[in-house]
């Protein structure tokens, strides 16, 4: 073996590390259940496609269809059938099983986005092994990232292969090159499936591919090709998917979302204090300075990197809802997050005090995602409208006073005080078991007798609750406890072999 392929072997058993650190952390913190609409939604369609090959969610006594993309349901039904084999053999109800599957989905796809975030630093812009997997940590446990790792949302999927898709065409090397963009044409190809508004990075990748091809125009053609050939089977299919649904081979469902309050958008993905990307994913501050030395040193990767993140900002500050309804933070900019994290290395590289910096940023945004991942933030949201009425949205994202930041910590507080009213928390155990549904006039007792709203968020504490015996509830995490100190010392072990040698 040559040591080209130690290094190789090397590389991918820290990658292989790095995902499985936060698989299992993702997978203890995970829900265990599909509580946002938007992913009730795209379940919906999961279970359609699996049960009778059909888009239409409503069964065949009626007709509905989901105006979100097919990928992220498509992507999904390994899960489902996973779950429903499952909940056959052990005896278990299939709807819950599958829905049960189907929510760890981002558990698993968030880790590849972690990986990738390594990976872009230590092969893309030269950082070491020990910058990368700081950054990787930063991004998977300090932003937004990790709230949503629980919930079925297409967001993180997104995230994944768009920035698959950035590393891939990004390749250098003429032999490897032409791989790489087929590869980062099927990337983006799916990343348009699961979210249409991919499309405002094309342009961006288009003008990269161009400006790092190779001098003849053949050659700039030939890149141009493979790149753009999975995207547009992709687009053929989206626009068959689109005539199913809509009668149109290009509606989409989104058409009618936008509208002309830029500033509205901008202002407030940037500066609100309850919508804020910068307050909710602190590790962005530090990254902000590190930006003047991704442009000076890698100009190319910067353009592309800013292109992407640029047009996705622009695109979702005209959106109607900017600020992702019901979420924690500016939801709809997850899928750029792992971009904007990347130039924080130039920081952890130019010195102690800088890079102390930037671990001070990390630690305030684990602390800040902490009681997100631990209640349900539907909780605070649902407060808001009992209390505030038709001015809680208002108050939530534009006053300080009244920031899900704040606030979601109250709510911590309150969940804890639920759990020694045992009467109580039982009756929520049987209104759950019974399939009680809350609907949107019925907001105090949702907050009031809603189990998601009043217990742990996590889904082995849901197990303790509904009778599940010792073993299947406090099993499972003990192990991943296990696990995720396995796996970081593992890490750290390669780390620390790196500073010795």
């Amino acid at each position: 073996m040559t040591p080209h392929d130690d290094s190789h072997s090397d590389e991918t058993a820290f990658c292989l590390s790095l995902f499985l650190f936060f698989a299992c952390f993702y997978l203890l913190f995970a829900q265990g259940s599909i509580q946002s609409a938007d992913g009730k939604i795209m379940y919906r369609l999961t279970e359609s496609m699996a049960e009778r090959f059909s888009f239409n969610i409503a069964g065949p006594e009626q007709t509905e269809y989901s105006k979100y993309g097919l990928g992220m349901s498509a992507l999904a039904l390994p899960l489902y059938f996973i779950g429903k084999a499952v909940g056959g053999a052990l005896g278990i109800d299939s709807a819950w099983a599958t829905t049960f599957f189907v929510s760890l989905f981002n558990a698993f796809i968030t880790p590849g986005v972690c990986v990738f975030v390594y990976l872009f630093g230590v092969r893309r812009l030269g950082f070491s092994r020990r910058t990368a997997c700081i950054l990787s940590l930063g991004f998977g446990l300090s932003t937004i990232a990790w709230a949503y790792s629980e919930e079925f949302m297409s967001e993180p999927a997104t995230a994944l292969f768009l920035i698959g898709s950035a590393y891939f065409v990004s390749q250098t090397g003429s032999e490897k090159r032409s791989s790489a963009l087929w590869i980062a044409g099927a990337f983006m190809a799916i990343a348009l499936t699961c979210r249409i508004a991919s499309i405002m990075a094309l342009p961006g990748f288009l003008l990269f591919i161009l400006w790092t091809a190779r001098p003849s125009m053949l050659h700039r053609l030939a890149d141009g090709a493979r790149f753009f050939v999975p995207i547009i089977a992709a687009a053929l299919l989206i626009g068959l998917y689109n005539e199913a649904r809509f009668g149109s081979f290009t509606e989409t469902g989104y058409e009618h979302g936008l509208t002309p309050d830029l500033w509205g958008g901008l202002s407030g993905l940037l500066f609100s204090p309850g919508k804020s990307v910068f307050l909710y994913n602190p590790v962005l501050i530090a990254a902000c300075f590190g930006l003047s030395a991704l442009f000076r040193k890698r100009a190319q990767l910067a353009f592309l990197l800013g292109w992407i993140v640029l047009s996705h900002l622009m695109l979702f500050s005209f959106w109607h809802s900017w600020y992702g309804g019901l979420s924690w933070g500016p939801r709809l900019l997850l899928c750029v997050i792992p971009f904007a994290v990347l130039p924080a290395g130039y920081l952890l590289e130019s010195g102690r005090a800088p890079g102390r910096r930037v671990l001070a940023c990390i630690v305030l945004g684990v602390l800040i995602q902490l009681p997100a991942s631990l209640v349900n933030m539907s909780r605070y949201h649902y407060q808001m409208q009992v209390q505030w009425g038709g001015e809680a949205e208002r108050l939530s994202v534009h006053t300080l006073k009244h920031s899900p930041l704040i606030g979601q910590f109250r709510q911590v507080a309150e969940v804890a005080r639920n759990l020694s009213d045992a009467q109580a928390m039982q009756q929520r155990v049987e209104m759950a078991r019974a399939g009680t549904r809350f609907d949107s006039e019925s907001v105090e007792e949702a907050l009031k007798w809603g189990l998601a709203v009043n217990a742990p968020n996590v889904w082995w504490y849901y197990m303790r609750l509904f009778g599940y015996p010792a073993l299947m509830t406090m099993g499972p995490p003990l192990a991943l406890g296990i696990l995720i100190f396995y796996f970081g010392f593992q890490l750290r072990s390669r780390l620390n072999a790196d500073k010795r040698s």
